[in-house]
């Protein structure tokens, strides 16, 4: 008999997500879109937020109701409901006491509501560690409800105070209604991103129905050092200072993808701060696996883009030539034991994904044999790690030969193909 659309995403939750191959993954995908059971937005879906069935609080005071007014017009979601909409939701906020030492939130339980700091002194930890302090004014637990997961931070009272709380079905219910209302000025914006320009208009459509929109002020974080990689952010507007391996910053703008290697290859993630006002949309980890293969592609491109960022080879390039860079990405599939390069190759750059390479042991013992070389080279190469660089930067040959320790997914750069694309450009 034939499936409803309810059956078949049950059938793709129940079994496409348990099998791990990328071929499978993406055929479920795919069969998805072809039967319109993708995660579309209804078309009935309400752009007025409506909260009456929701418990309103009658004991807060004008100095409490003027303080998170304040608060609110400043919040990266909430700070684009109007003035009627924003006293509707403060009505529906708590307060609670919280006592020294008094534990909030804990990491790895299940996250219902997120809070807002009133008074006293917080610390956050992470896998145990001090992160930072949080003061009044500022907000912890929100990514924990906007993105379904647990919670990634423990938060401690350290100076007796207080909290506001934020219940997740109030939260959930504003951000829907602000994502209805943003999305045609986010498939705009889209539109006009080089790295976005390949996909469909239905797949960017999708794009737009999974994200969130978020806007943060001159000089707040849009990710923080050490941050869990849960989600990544792509900047629509603004300009944005990200932190390199060494402390610098380094400023980006439109276009740039913040985290997406943090999410793709769990590589740390780097504090990012608006310097000017940004506009950003946000894909969670989940929402970014149900996306169309062409779309996950592009946040793949991305990823790389931030890989090669420190690398001289990508950072003599102008914009221009860093997407034809990107576009000359090549995706491959390698089985375990097969040679990904070859010693004496021309200059190629590989950037492993998903999977582990190393080189030929039998190359490894000659150079041990040879007295000009007592400590061979060893190469190993894991996800989010590259190689290669140097050589398509020099144009010299592929001094190792390396082979898939397993079943390995990669993008590669062939430096012959590059320099015929950035020749074109020039013509």
């Amino acid at each position: 008999a034939p499936l409803t659309l309810d059956q078949l995403r049950a059938l793709h939750d129940g079994y496409g997500e348990k099998d791990t191959t990328r071929a499978t993954r993406f055929g479920w995908q795919w069969l998805l879109q072809l039967c319109g059971a993708g995660r579309k937005r209804s078309t009935s879906a309400r752009k007025t937020l409506v909260l009456n069935e929701l418990p309103i609080n009658t004991g807060q005071t004008t100095d409490d109701r003027r303080f998170l007014n304040v608060i609110l017009q400043h919040h990266p979601i909430l700070g684009r409901l109007d003035d009627q909409e924003r006293n509707d939701v403060i009505s529906r906020m708590r307060k609670q006491p919280v006592a020294a030492e008094e534990v909030v939130v804990t990491e790895g339980t299940p996250a219902t509501k997120y809070f807002l700091v009133h008074a006293g002194v917080f610390q956050v930890y992470m896998n145990g560690q001090s992160v930072r302090l949080l003061r009044p004014g500022q907000t912890f637990g929100e990514k924990d409800v906007m993105f379904g997961i647990p919670r990634f931070e423990t938060v401690t009272c350290m100076q007796a105070g207080s909290v506001w709380e934020v219940d997740k079905e109030l939260f959930n219910r504003c951000r829907e209604v602000l994502q209805v209302r943003g999305e045609a000025r986010v498939l705009e914006l889209l539109a006009t991103i080089n790295l976005f320009q390949r996909l469909t208009p239905s797949e960017r459509q999708m794009l737009a129905s999974a994200s969130i929109m978020q806007e943060f002020n001159n000089a707040e974080h849009i990710i923080r050092e050490g941050d869990t990689p849960v989600a990544m952010h792509i900047i629509l507007a603004g300009k944005v200072n990200v932190q390199d391996s060494m402390g610098e910053k380094r400023p980006t703008g439109k276009g740039s993808v913040l985290g997406a290697a943090g999410v793709l290859f769990g590589q740390r993630q780097r504090s990012a701060m608006a310097t000017k006002k940004v506009c950003c949309i946000t894909l969670s980890r989940v929402e970014m696996e149900r996306q169309s293969y062409g779309v996950r592609d592009a946040l793949t491109r991305a990823a790389i883009a931030s890989l090669l960022e420190e690398h001289e080879l990508y950072a003599a390039l102008t914009t221009e030539q860093k997407d034809v860079l990107l576009e000359t990405l090549q995706e491959i599939q390698v089985p375990a034991q097969a040679p990904i390069i070859s010693a004496g190759d021309l200059p190629t750059l590989l950037v492993m994904v998903e999977g582990e390479a190393h080189t030929v042991q039998q190359e490894l013992a000659e150079a041990e044999e040879t007295e000009e070389q007592e400590q061979p080279e060893v190469v190993e190469l894991k996800s989010g790690e590259m190689y290669g660089a140097d050589n398509v930067r020099s144009g010299t040959p592929m001094p190792k030969t390396i082979v898939a320790a397993k079943s390995s997914h990669l993008y590669r750069i062939l430096c012959s193909e590059l320099c015929a694309n950035l020749a074109k450009l020039h013509n």
